[in-house]
């Protein structure tokens, strides 16, 4: 959609050729025509992002086959930069999955509707077992976790819950239907 708005100011020469700029509305955001600059659809963005996790993923594993991560029991607890506690570490590496992924959800157009319910439901119940109580159920005394890692993890994880709760709650279509197609029984 395209509007004129007079950018005239006061004293503002009526002859300028600035008088009157053509604006393009993108929603809240407003950008003059012929700026050059072309907006993506979040869609395209989502999209996109799904496209570079698929990229990065073969990245690391290629990388993982010549490097020893410094994560878990096959970590010796040095180089790596600085450390956390494990424990702590792993709640802020975990913190996005159950938090963000609920508030993306809930800014969904289909949020209320009941299969992105449920599965919002079954989401939260592992990533909230998972970020605050296998952290307390694991036996970490005096070990430690990269920052590198738990930085790592932490934006995979935004990611992730980005990704995957704007798709439940706004690109996909679920009819009430799919809860009980073979995909969602067989989990």
């Amino acid at each position: 959609m395209e509007r004129r708005l007079s950018s005239r100011r006061p004293g503002a020469c009526r002859g300028n050729w600035r008088s009157t700029l053509r604006i393009r509305d993108f929603g809240s955001m407003s950008l003059p025509v012929g700026t050059g600059i072309d907006m993506m659809s979040e869609e395209q963005f989502h999209s996109g992002l799904v496209w570079t996790v698929f990229v990065i993923a073969v990245v690391t594993f290629a990388s993982l086959q010549v490097l020893a991560a410094p994560y878990g029991r096959y970590y010796a607890g040095k180089g790596w930069g600085p450390h956390l506690s494990n424990r702590a570490s792993w709640v802020l590496m975990e913190f996005p999955s159950a938090v963000l992924f609920l508030c993306v959800h809930l800014s969904g157009a289909a949020a209320f509707q009941t299969v992105p319910l449920v599965l919002l439901g079954i989401w939260q119940c592992h990533y909230l077992n998972r970020t605050f109580v296998y952290p307390l159920r694991i036996r970490a005394a005096g070990k430690k976790m990269p920052l590198l890692v738990m930085a790592c993890g932490f934006t995979f994880n935004c990611i992730n819950a980005y990704l995957n709760a704007r798709f439940i709650s706004e690109f996909g279509e679920y009819g009430s239907e799919w809860l009980a197609d073979p995909r969602f029984l067989a989990g």
